[in-house]
């Protein structure tokens, strides 16, 4: 026991108590003297509780333990090598004999080695006492935590498919004689600053750093390209095939399998959503589309008016005609490139954690940037390959709220595309008459503490991208003798844009709001933006209702 003055008349006491075990106790004697009066002893006897548990929670920490902060705290299942036990991601209770709850903090951790990957169990302990975990629905007394190492720089080509440990990532590029082509790598981990140099076997190119193009006369036949970053006393190197071809080349076998979706539909045209996952999550719709002036598509989503999952949409032509998607995708670009948020060449790979079947995070994940984190329970499937790469456009999370000025990406509520904004890897335009695949790629990589991994979804699945005026969507009109009567009704709580083929007018449709309009033609296609909602059609009336 120390005593020191603190001001006039005062002291301060600090009491070792470090030293008294559970359930002990510690007494000392405070006497207090003044000038003139008697002296007058305290005696004070410090009693330590019985801790008789401990557990941490993935419960929302009440204010007791959070100070009224609604902060979610969760385990952090993965470290790289060489990594200390972080103490600020888990949560530590403790239960003791007089009915209290505290936070602990002073206790020991057990069985932690970041020497080396792999897996290790970690228990949590304080004093003779372990604590508890819960997994899923069970409960055990360790923590099983994975050592991870970043995978090495290198380089690869993206053929807009994922690669998986599964397979040996095959895939080449494919460019109609006559055309232009641009190629480059995805830098996993390689700065923008390095040192690139081509090899190539043939045909009329140009490189341009990390960039080869292609030129229009390059003759119908199959090269091979190399390409090697130099950087940091580091080269890495990879290679990939392109194919020039004409009408009359033979289709080469198929090197990718088209995605498909159940598409479910009813009568009232309700949104059945199909969730494509997190970062590079994708679905390949086959259908013709020919590249008219304006819109030609629409991918209907579930967006709301200040919220938004946005999906990176490609195109791709059959250029080697053998009516499968294995040619080149090319983006369609969106409001995104004017406000410079759009990454591209960039990739993620996702892990399975080896005791996948016995661990509350299904896996971890690292990107080509060298960001890398946790992946929630339920996440990664432990029947998926231990390791899956997705590679594409990447639009960096900034609160989700992109707004109806947001365009040019699925799952926004501007769902109308046009095959102009059709780009190479580099942004230069790329010329379509026509397209004969559509793949919609969630463009984010995050996770919302409340709803889980942020994933693209599309209405209807497949069917859910159609023609931008897709037959379904057809009005009877009914004669007013100068026309033809339509009705909007908007009984959603979404202001709403409907727009008719061959009519360059977009109607504006408020909340609450029917609108009368008249037409030339007896019957009409619509379309519309504006709000997550769904549909009926009667005669010449569409009604609109909240999905």
């Amino acid at each position: 026991m120390d005593g020191e003055t603190a001001g006039p008349g005062r002291a301060v006491v600090a009491v070792n108590t470090t030293t008294i075990s559970a359930g002990g106790s510690l007494t000392f004697v405070i006497t207090v003297s003044e000038p003139g009066k008697d002296s007058i002893a305290y005696t004070i006897t410090i009693q330590t509780p019985v801790l008789v548990a401990m557990g941490a929670s993935l419960e929302q920490l009440t204010d007791d333990f959070a100070g009224g902060d609604s902060k979610y705290y969760y385990y952090k299942h993965t470290y790289r090598v060489g990594d200390q036990f972080d103490r600020d991601s888990i949560v530590v209770a403790g239960t003791y004999e007089d009915g209290s709850r505290r936070r602990e903090t002073l206790y020991e951790v057990e069985g932690f080695d970041s020497s080396t990957p792999g897996t290790c169990n970690v228990r949590i302990r304080k004093r003779n006492i372990y604590a508890t975990i819960p997994y899923g629905t069970s409960v055990k007394n360790m923590l099983s935590v994975n050592i991870m190492e970043l995978s090495p720089s290198h380089l690869f080509f993206d053929y807009g498919r994922r690669i998986s440990t599964a397979d040996a990532v095959p895939g080449r590029y494919t460019v109609t004689e006559g055309n232009k082509l641009v190629i480059a790598p995805v830098l996993w981990r390689v700065p923008e600053t390095a040192t690139f140099s081509w090899q190539v076997s043939g045909g009329s190119y140009e490189a341009n750093g990390k960039f080869l193009t292609f030129k229009s006369e390059t003759a119908t036949g199959t090269y091979t390209a190399t390409v090697t970053a130099v950087f940091e006393g580091k080269e890495v190197q990879a290679s990939t095939t392109v194919e020039c071809v004409n009408s009359e080349t033979t289709p080469s076998a198929s090197t990718v399998a088209g995605m498909s979706a159940l598409a479910q539909s009813t009568g009232e045209h309700r949104s059945w959503n199909t969730s494509l996952g997190g970062y590079g999550g994708y679905l390949i719709k086959k259908l013709h589309v020919i590249n008219n002036t304006g819109y030609d598509f629409c991918i209907n989503g579930n967006a709301f008016g200040n919220w938004a999952e946005p999906g990176i949409v490609w195109v791709m032509k059959d250029e080697n005609g053998n009516n499968e998607a294995d040619d080149t995708w090319y983006e369609l670009k969106g409001s995104g490139d004017a406000w410079g948020i759009v990454i591209r060449r960039y990739a993620v790979s996702f892990y399975k954690y080896p005791n996948v079947a016995d661990s509350v995070s299904a896996g971890w994940w690292e990107d080509s940037l060298g960001n890398w984190g946790t992946l929630g329970y339920g996440y990664y499937d432990k029947n998926w390959p231990d390791k899956i790469t997705f590679a594409g456009s990447f639009i960096p999370h900034f609160g989700g709220h992109f707004g109806s000025t947001f365009w040019g990406y699925a799952d926004v509520l501007d769902n109308r595309f046009d095959i102009a904004n059709a780009i190479h890897v580099d942004g230069t335009p790329k010329e379509f008459d026509s397209i004969d695949f559509i793949r919609v790629q969630t463009a984010e990589n995050n996770n919302n503490d409340l709803f889980g991994e942020r994933s693209t979804e599309i209405t209807n699945g497949a069917s859910g991208i159609t023609l931008l005026w897709d037959s379904s969507r057809t009005l009877t009109g009914s004669s007013t003798g100068g026309g033809y009567l339509y009705k909007v009704v908007n009984s959603s709580g979404y202001a709403l844009t409907v727009s008719f083929k061959d009519v360059s007018t977009s109607y504006a449709v408020g909340v609450g709001e029917t609108k009368d309009i008249t037409l030339p033609g007896a019957t009409a296609y619509f379309n519309f933006v504006g709000g997550n909602v769904r549909y009926t059609i009667s005669g010449n009336t569409v009604s609109f209702v909240d999905n």
